[in-house]
């Protein structure tokens, strides 16, 4: 072997021990959605809402009757749950949306943010000091804009047919299951942290002028904190069939597994609601909030193909260009679908 075949062949280790580690830290690291204490939290949280929503009729109540209902093998091993776990693979192995997003990231943007601050007005006239008190608020405030960043970008995918032409990938799933939340085409997770750092980034760059970029870096530990502790509560129950309400009250502010469950659900009555992530406020001031009254019957998919769109990872990568480009040829109508209907119901009010 010659010194550049070897050099090629230790990129290559080097590459493969790299991605998978990386694969190792979705079920290790404190902050993935997949890491065995989310997911114990998760099986916690089923039990209890197998308990409290309980199939009626069933007349056992056992452990193993609760994990087969929980944890059934017509959802884990469905082909739509298949194509999900290729789909997180290939996303987490290859990273084609890290490519995609080059410069625009919240830090950019937020230290280009306070340094064009500087130059424009000079050194802040007002030096803020980070106590406890204000850590909190500034972390709460990160938290809202990214949630806002999130739901810009939600809604936008559900209403313009070339971007809803990649979100669909998720929306294609017929069962649903934690790995579904990284179901998501590279286009779509790009778009996705553009708008989060073009949301979030000017916040980001308020902290570093006005209190320092120590604080900005604390102030991102916050948010994630804030963001783990929701998914704790019932954050992997959202790609579930199982059925857990935060109430009428409580689901007015966050989004409970069951108003995540209805965002996918084929019924016309949920169409264009709880574009939401964490927060529920965005959903309630902009209209598209639903309060469920009561457990209610869902399946989940797309209407706008005869058969599933992405049966293979191939086809879910590859699929969405020629839907986009189908939109964007002239006299082509907007497609009509489950997740994206006339423009008309989306002015519907939100049901509570």
């Amino acid at each position: 072997m010659t010194g550049a075949e070897a050099d090629i062949a230790q990129a290559a280790l080097d590459w493969l021990d790299n991605r998978w580690w990386g694969v190792v830290g979705q079920f290790t690291e404190l902050t993935s959605r997949l890491s065995w204490l989310h997911l114990l939290s998760a099986l916690v949280l089923a039990l209890v809402a197998y308990r409290l929503y309980r199939p009626q009729g069933a007349g056992r109540t056992g452990l193993r009757d609760a994990i087969a209902y929980i944890l059934p093998k017509s959802v884990y091993l469905h082909p739509s749950s298949i194509v999900d776990y290729k789909i997180f693979l290939f996303n987490l192995l290859f990273r084609p949306a890290g490519l995609m997003l080059s410069f625009l990231t919240t830090g950019f943007i937020g230290w280009g943010v306070a340094g064009l601050a500087r130059q424009l007005i000079g050194p802040a006239p007002v030096q803020f000091e980070a106590g406890p008190v204000s850590m909190v608020v500034l972390g709460l405030l990160m938290a809202l804009a990214y949630d806002l960043g999130t739901y810009v970008t939600h809604r936008l995918t559900h209403t313009v047919p070339v971007l809803w032409a990649f979100h669909r990938v998720h929306h294609s799933a017929e069962v649903l299951n934690p790995v579904t939340l990284f179901r998501k085409h590279p286009v779509y997770d790009a778009l996705g942290r553009w708008i989060d750092a073009l949301v979030a980034g000017p916040l980001l760059g308020v902290i570093v002028y006005f209190w320092s970029s120590d604080v900005a870096l604390k102030v991102g530990t916050t948010v994630a904190v804030i963001f783990t502790l929701f998914n704790f509560v019932g954050g992997n129950l959202r790609h579930t069939h199982i059925w857990l309400s935060f109430g009428p009250v409580l689901g007015r502010l966050l989004i409970s597994p069951a108003q995540h469950q209805i965002h996918h659900s084929l019924a016309e009555r949920h169409w264009n609601k709880n574009y939401g992530e964490v927060f529920a406020i965005w959903d309630w001031l902009f209209g598209s909030l639903y309060l469920p009254r009561e457990r209610e019957e869902l399946r989940f998919g797309v209407t706008d193909a005869p058969a599933q769109p992405h049966p293979t990872l191939w086809r879910a990568m590859v699929e969405p260009f020629l839907y986009a480009w189908a939109q964007l040829r002239p006299g082509r109508l907007p497609a009509t679908t489950a997740d994206s209907p006339p423009a008309a119901s989306t002015t519907d009010r939100p049901a509570s």
